[in-house]
This record gives structure tokens, C-alpha cells and sequence, in this order.
């Protein structure tokens, strides 16, 4: 009943009541849908909580003042007060914090902080304070600390091996070694919550001011999916002469005439690159794409630390649908994609199966660069994606891996796809299940129809024919009809052949030529 009392205190603008009721829910569940929920509520509270002192010795004095009440609408004021302090300072806040009951803010605070150790809290002398960190963390008990832990260690291993005599090398081996000498319990398994609980987490957002940009632009962040907030957002941008307001309210239409689509364009070109904020130095000018007034798809630029640093965490990033990590080093991309991302539908290019989060994913497409065996038995395994519709490799199994289809295609996620790419054609017509009713390749992609399958095979010179011909002799009873598109006109001869092996009708077409 905790989340029923929280969304109805919630309603009634008690948010610290709604804070107390979610953080006995999550010691129950501990369910990552709740702990993104407490961390939204707790920010509306410190908002509106008293901030300890600017002065460090004041602030200090203040900070365990406050912490001895142990009261969960201080945490986010207790985190915020560890801003500034070096770790001798800094440690007996850690203590205190431990003592209170478990708090997913009190995991995120402190896993920021070791993601991005403030100057103060590097060298050797900030060991005992690291590990009285790790030793907090798990204390929370928090199952979303698993994977996240594991990331930083696995940059932490990294930078102290390629890195020597570097300063935040030296900083990683601290933080490395200090890690290691915690022993850390387990965290309880989150339980699944029902849908009605979950329509009322959904439930748990402020109506934002309307005259009240950032608040209505937090409120974009916060519910990507809604387009209310959005076109109130444009309205008042538009008010105030921001021609953000006339791009938004442009994408929210149904439909574009020609002079619409002409004007977004026009807005998107002189301003997509600044519109994108502090995220603007993490992401490709190619690919980026805006829908419903802000970006919703982009290729990830950099792999400077600096600059990843930077974006980790930002609620920008929520309004993107698709994302293309290839570029980050893979230690940067798990810690990236276990970030909330609540509009998140689509990633391609992550390098394996193990940087995806340990929780329930919204994702309906995700593509691995490396197509590995062991790639796809891990998949087979996963749980987190329910929603999944397309899968592929960037590069095709091996054929002495190809034994490793089978247990794949039984698998759970299999029978839930319906697009898949990077797998050999004949795989796919003769093995996969009919659930997959498309293969999305370049030279030679199938789609199942209830009369057979339709092949499109594009063939580009000097590439030999006979391959084609082997895949389509092998499927022959199951072909509908064939196209066929090439770089120039085809030996007669040839054209007899694979229509032979096909044994349908067979279109042909020269890419650029009208028929």
C-alpha cells in the first residue's frame, strides 16, 4: 500500500510524506522502477530543504547536525554538502550516511562521486574514505549497484594499466584497491511490480508551471513520451521570440506541407548543433535527427574522458529514441546504458551482449558489432528485453560458429523478434522461427510472406553470382518471387541460371535505371 499512500500524498503536495512511503516500498521491492521514482521525488524535496553552509567549516559542523536526525528528505542536502570537501573531511558524512535506512540517492550520490572523484579525494591518503564508500554502497543494498560497480572497476583496472604515471591513474589505483578490500554482500533481487503500482509510479510527476521554461523543459526530460508538456513548452517559447517554440510545435503536427517541412529544416540547420546543450560535444553532426522538437537520434562522437564525463548522467539524454555508442570505450558505454534513458528504444553498435543493463529494458531494437557464438548464447539468456523486436550483428557469425544457432532460436528472445540481420540467409529461411518474418542484409534480404518468401538480392560487379545461387537453390521450395538489382546489365547467361536455381520468377533492375 506504500505506493498508493505515495502517489495519493504525492497528489496532495506533500512530497516528503510521498518520499517515506516510496523508500519503505523499495526496502520491499527493491524494484529500479522505484528507485528512479525516489530519486525524482527526493529532487522536488531538496529543492525546497535548506543547503548546509558555503564555508567548509560551517558546512561541516551543519552537515552532522543534520545527519544525526537521519531523515531521508536530508540526503539529497547531505550528498550535495560533500561537494568541496577533501576526504579526511568528507569521511565522517560517509559514516553517518551509512547509518541511515537504505536509499537509492545515497547509491547514485556516491557512485557519481567515484565515477568522478573531486580533486580532493584522489591519492593515497583518500583510500580509507573510498572504502568506507564501497563499504556505504553496499550497505544500501541497491541490485542496481551490481552492474555499475562492475563498470568502474573494469575503468578503474584499465587506467592503471594503460595509463601509468598518469594523475587519475594514480587516482583509479586507489579507488581500485580500495574496492577490493571491501567484502560486498550480495543485494536482495528486485521484485517485480504489479501494473497497478506501476501506472502509479508512472503517476509521480508535477504539473510545471506554465510560464515557467525550465520547468517545463525539466518536465520534457523527465516525461519524454508526453506531448502536452512539449506543446505548452513550445507555445511559451514561442511567446517569448525562442524559435525552438516554432521547431517544436512544427514536429508536433500530424503532418507537414512542403513549406512546414522547408521551415523546420531551415531551423534544424542554423540551430540543431546549439540546441543540443551540454551534449553538443558528445555527438556526430551526421545522423542526428529531431522529432517532437528535440533530439531523438545520434551517434555518440568522442571517447575522451573529459567529454564523457561531462555528459554522464544528464537528463538531455532522455528524449533520445536511438543512439549509436559504437564510438565509446566499452567500460563508458555500460555505465552510460545503465542510466535511466526513459525514451530509450533503439541502440545499435554496443560490442557485446554483457554491457547491457541488469534490468528491465524498453528497448524494441539493439545491434552488437562482434557476432559471436558466445555473444549469441548470452543472448539467448537475457531476461531484460521483453520488448525486443530486432536484433543483429554488424558482422556475420562465423561458419564454424553457426552450430550455436540452435539453442538461439529456441531461446525466448528469438520468439519475439521480428527482424533480424547479420545471419546467413539460409540460416534464417530453413532454422529461424516464423515469428522472424524479416532478414535485413545488404546483398541478400528475405521477408516471409503467407505465400513464400520474397527475396531482394543486390549484386554488386565483380562479385560472383554462384553464391547467390547456392542460398536461393537451397530455399527453392519456398520462394515466391525474386529482384534482383545490379550495377550494370547481366550475361543472359547468368540471368538463365539463377533463375533456374531460384525456380519463380525473377525481376531484374539497374540501380539508377527507371524500368
Amino acid at each position: 500500500m506504500s505506493i498508493v499512500a505515495a502517489a495519493k500524498s504525492f497528489r496532495s503536495g506533500k512530497p516528503e510524506a510521498a518520499l517515506e512511503q516510496l523508500l519503505r516500498a523499495w526496502h520491499r521491492s527493491r524494484s529500479p522502477a522505484l528507485a528512479e521514482a525516489i530519486t525524482f521525488v527526493g529532487g522536488l524535496v531538496d529543492a525546497a530543504r535548506e543547503r548546509l553552509p558555503s564555508k567548509r567549516a560551517e558546512r561541516i559542523a551543519a552537515g552532522k547536525k543534520r545527519a544525526a536526525r537521519e531523515d531521508c528528505a536530508d540526503v539529497g542536502v547531505l550528498l550535495a554538502g560533500l561537494d568541496g570537501l577533501v576526504a579526511e573531511q568528507a569521511a565522517p558524512l560517509i559514516d553517518r550516511l551509512r547509518k541511515f535506512p537504505a536509499d537509492p540517492r545515497i547509491v547514485d550520490g556516491l557512485l557519481a562521486l567515484a565515477d568522478s572523484p573531486p580533486t580532493g579525494m584522489r591519492g593515497r591518503k583518500a583510500a580509507p574514505f573510498w572504502s568506507a564508500v564501497f563499504t556505504t554502497i553496499g550497505a544500501m543494498g541497491d541490485p542496481r549497484s551490481v552492474a555499475r560497480l562492475k563498470a568502474l572497476r573494469a575503468r578503474w583496472a584499465g587506467d592503471s594499466q594503460e595509463r601509468r604515471h598518469i594523475h587519475w591513474a594514480d587516482s583509479s589505483a586507489v579507488l581500485l584497491a580500495a574496492f577490493d578490500s571491501v567484502k560486498l554482500a550480495p543485494p536482495p533481487r528486485p521484485k517485480k511490480l504489479g501494473s497497478k503500482d506501476t501506472a502509479l509510479l508512472l503517476g509521480l510527476q508535477p504539473t510545471a508551471p506554465s510560464n515557467d521554461v525550465g520547468a517545463l523543459t525539466a518536465q520534457v526530460f523527465a516525461r519524454p513520451e508526453n506531448d502536452d508538456v512539449r506543446r505548452v513548452l513550445g507555445d511559451l517559447l514561442l511567446e517569448r521570440g525562442d524559435v525552438r517554440g516554432e521547431l517544436i510545435n512544427l514536429q508536433l503536427l500530424a503532418t507537414l506541407d512542403a513549406a512546414q517541412r522547408k521551415r523546420a529544416k531551415e531551423l534544424l540547420d542554423r540551430h540543431a548543433r546549439a540546441w543540443l546543450g551540454p551534449l553538443e560535444p558528445a555527438i556526430l553532426k551526421s545522423g542526428l535527427v529531431y522529432r517532437r522538437g528535440f533530439p531523438a537520434v545520434a551517434k555518440l562522437s568522442t571517447n575522451q574522458r573529459s567529454v564523457v564525463d561531462s555528459v554522464m548522467g544528464r537528463p538531455e539524454w532522455n528524449t533520445f529514441e536511438a543512439l549509436d555508442v559504437e564510438q565509446w570505450p566499452a567500460e563508458s558505454r555500460k555505465a552510460f546504458l545503465a542510466q535511466p534513458l526513459l525514451g530509450l528504444r533503439r541502440v545499435s553498435m554496443v560490442e557485446e551482449p554483457g554491457e547491457l543493463p541488469d534490468r528491465p529494458l524498453e528497448w524494441q531494437a539493439l545491434s552488437v558489432r562482434l557476432g559471436r557464438a558466445e555473444h549469441l548464447a548470452a543472448l539467448s539468456k537475457l531476461t531484460t528485453l521483453p520488448k525486443l523486436k530486432r536484433f543483429g550483428f554488424e558482422s556475420q557469425l562465423r561458419s564454424d560458429e553457426r552450430g550455436s544457432l540452435a539453442m538461439f532460436w529456441k531461446s525466448a528472445v528469438a520468439q519475439r523478434l521480428e527482424t533480424i540481420s547479420g545471419f546467413d540467409f539460409v540460416d534464417w529461411a530453413l532454422e529461424a522461427p516464423h515469428n522472424i518474418t524479416r532478414l535485413d542484409d545488404r546483398y541478400c534480404a528475405g521477408e516471409r510472406t503467407p505465400s513464400g518468401l520474397v527475396v531482394t538480392i543486390a549484386w554488386d560487379f565483380p562479385q560472383d553470382l554462384s553464391s547467390f545461387r547456392s542460398k536461393l537453390s537451397q530455399v527453392k521450395k519456398q520462394l515466391r518471387s525474386v529482384k534482383v538489382t545490379t550495377k550494370g546489365e547481366v550475361d543472359r547467361a547468368e540471368k538463365k541460371a539463377l533463375e533456374k536455381a531460384a525456380g519463380c520468377s525473377v525481376e531484374w533492375a539497374v540501380r539508377g535505371v527507371k524500368a
